[in-house]
């Protein structure tokens, strides 16, 4: 099975042999987030943060926030919309800021997609009259989270900039499709994705694609609550027809230690005939034995997760000194041990 798929892939051309004497990128820019939400408490509680770094040093970044939350089913969702609001933000003005830049962003447009909709499909249902009052908040004093987050996400229709943008470079891990695994090996639909097909038909310094995100079986959305939702709707369906917002994805195996990495790029990106820098820039990321992932993705995963982890510490310190005051009822465990 494996060198019958394989070689009808050869036949169309979909598997090609990558030569990383190229220059690798230069200019790039790599972002992640992180997010604790905490719900073990006498209230509840997100932390979230995102960051960008780059060879550049001067130009890195990063952001927060805290939101005080009741114990809500979507408290989960929210924490992950808001630290997404972040990472797609600085995305895009990482972008803007440097045409000539490659941003490097840890997961899929699709994926920022779906978590910018639960953020406000979940507040919607759980939390109906918060919108306004963060947003009103936020308005009166720009230190105060999450409505400046919101506020400033809000302000511009900054996730179609996001999903369309020829720049952003995405690094999927767990969120993949499974159409190759549909048109090549049906008998194993439902068992395994595409990656693991790649994963099984690749051979060291080969890649394949570019292949065309499917068609969804409905069009992605963002509920009304999101004040370009209607604007967005116009956008997406460009994600999967012919055109530069076009999405797709590339399956890259740069050696034998390492595993097939799934790159999503839109078909912008492949009209600047940049891929193999792209792949040069992949394998020198990973040029340590060790680093599993590209070095650029390691170090914002570390800052983020670092960032949050303290933040959580340091608020439970805090608040642990004022006995008397509402914050620290705030941060007291329902149990003695935890």
């Amino acid at each position: 099975m494996r060198d019958d798929v394989r070689d009808a892939l050869i036949d169309k051309k979909l598997i090609v042999q990558v030569n990383v004497a190229n220059e690798p990128l230069n200019l790039t820019y790599t972002i992640d987030g992180a997010h604790i939400p905490e719900i073990d408490r006498a209230s509840a509680y997100s932390i979230s943060c995102a960051v960008k770094v780059g060879r550049n040093h001067s130009n890195n970044a990063q952001s927060s926030c805290l939101a005080i939350l009741p114990h809500v089913p979507s408290i989960s969702m929210l924490s992950g919309g808001l630290m997404m609001m972040q990472e797609i933000m600085m995305a895009v003005e990482a972008a803007e800021k440097e045409p000539e830049s490659i941003v490097m962003i840890d997961g899929s447009k699709i994926s920022a997609i779906i978590s910018i909709n639960q953020f406000y499909t979940g507040i919607a249902r759980d939390l109906p009259e918060q919108l306004k009052q963060w947003r009103d908040l936020g308005k009166k004093d720009n230190t105060r989270e999450p409505g400046n987050t919101l506020n400033k996400f809000e302000s511009r229709d900054w996730i179609s900039e996001y999903v369309s943008s020829p720049n952003i470079v995405g690094n999927l891990k767990l969120v993949t499709t499974n159409n190759m695994i549909h048109e090549y090996t049906p008998e194993l639909e439902g068992r395994f994705d595409d990656k693991t097909l790649a994963s099984l038909i690749l051979q060291s310094g080969e890649a394949l694609g570019p292949m065309a995100m499917p068609i969804p079986a409905a069009p992605y959305h963002i509920a009304e609550g999101f004040p370009h939702s209607k604007n967005f709707d116009k956008v997406q369906s460009s994600l999967y027809e012919k055109g530069d917002n076009l999405i797709f994805h590339i399956y890259y195996r740069p050696d034998v230690g390492h595993g097939v990495y799934k790159i999503e790029v839109n078909e912008g990106f492949l009209r600047k005939k940049i891929t193999d820098q792209l792949f040069a820039w992949w394998v020198e990321e990973i040029a340590a034995p060790d680093l599993q992932e590209p070095y650029s993705y390691f170090i914002a995963d570390r800052f983020a997760k670092e960032a949050v982890s303290v933040a959580s510490k340091a608020l439970k310190e805090i608040t642990r000194r004022e006995i008397n005051s509402l914050s620290w009822f705030f941060t007291q465990p329902y149990r003695t041990e935890k």
